[in-house]
């Protein structure tokens, strides 16, 4: 927290969970014999009703919006206020795909450490140099669409510097766009860096 004697400075405040994830992804194979039922599976798992029948008998937290948990998990509900954490450093879908496309070979009785790296290093430095590219310049319209926002912020704050509400907005949106300013430039670095 800010005020922790040693690494208050660093810490804006609480960090925003609202990025949580939840367990167990549900998805169709191309190779299912009756998408259309499983289409209909998935909506129905899915539903508002399923899903608060589903929190109610597991004692899990619901992942449907506007579903309410049982009382007594409303204490380990997400938190939505706060700080984002920060920047995601993460590889894109191409990345994960050779990575993951070959993951087989960590597993199975005779693969090895070593067929993972042979088999995806041809690949890899390609996918994740243009996974970077796209996610600079994703970054990069960030910045852009930010800092409109935030510069009309401003402009309108300095004809009403008396509006909190505007105040506290523009604030929030200077902050923004200085996390997605940080972000632009790791993943220019980062591109940089593997150019070389």
């Amino acid at each position: 927290m800010p005020d922790d004697p040693e690494n208050g400075r660093f810490v804006l405040g609480r960090v925003s969970e609202v990025g949580a994830s939840s367990f167990g992804p549900f998805g169709i194979t191309r190779s299912s014999a009756h998408p259309e039922l499983a289409l209909d599976f998935l909506r129905f798992m899915t539903s508002q009703e399923q899903n608060r029948v589903f929190a109610r008998l597991s004692g899990w937290l619901p992942m449907v919006k506007g579903v309410q948990p049982r009382p007594e998990m409303t204490v380990f509900m997400p938190r939505y206020e706060g700080y984002p954490p920060g920047f995601w450093i993460g590889l894109g879908a191409d990345t994960r795909r050779v990575l993951g496309t070959s993951s087989n070979l960590l597993y199975q009785a005779t693969g090895s450490v070593d067929d993972y790296i042979r088999t995806v290093e041809g690949d890899y430095a390609r996918v994740a140099g243009a996974d970077l590219a796209r996610a600079l310049q994703a970054r990069l319209n960030q910045v852009l669409r930010t800092d409109y926002v935030a510069t009309a912020n401003a402009i309108r704050l300095r004809r009403q510097p008396a509006d909190a509400a505007l105040a506290q907005r523009a604030r929030a949106q200077q902050e923004r766009l200085f996390e997605n300013e940080l972000g632009h430039a790791f993943y220019h670095a980062r591109l940089e860096q593997a150019a070389r």
